[in-house]
């Protein structure tokens, strides 16, 4: 189950990243792009929304199996411009 929890978050990670990355295109190319990546690291992306500069999205990873075996578990992440404390841009 571990495994199955670190590979949400981190696909996750990744498709919030690469959304971000080109949200300023828009929230369609930017969730187009974290879907993308999503689907290359093994996970679904069932959400996806702009916060401001922010994309935040929402992913599942799922393993297969008989009894005790299969499972799910849901990654959320956000990604943005980076802001240092006390610094105004």
């Amino acid at each position: 189950r571990r495994v199955l929890f670190r590979s949400a978050e981190t696909g996750a990670d990744l498709a919030a990243l690469a959304g971000a990355a080109v949200l300023l295109r828009g929230v369609a190319a930017a969730c187009a792009a974290a879907t993308q990546v999503a689907r290359a690291n093994q996970v679904e992306l069932h959400s996806c929304a702009a916060d401001g500069l922010d994309l935040l999205v929402e992913v599942s990873a799922e393993v297969a199996g008989g009894t005790g075996v299969g499972g799910s578990a849901i990654g959320r992440a956000r990604a943005g411009p980076v802001q240092r404390a006390g610094v105004s841009g």
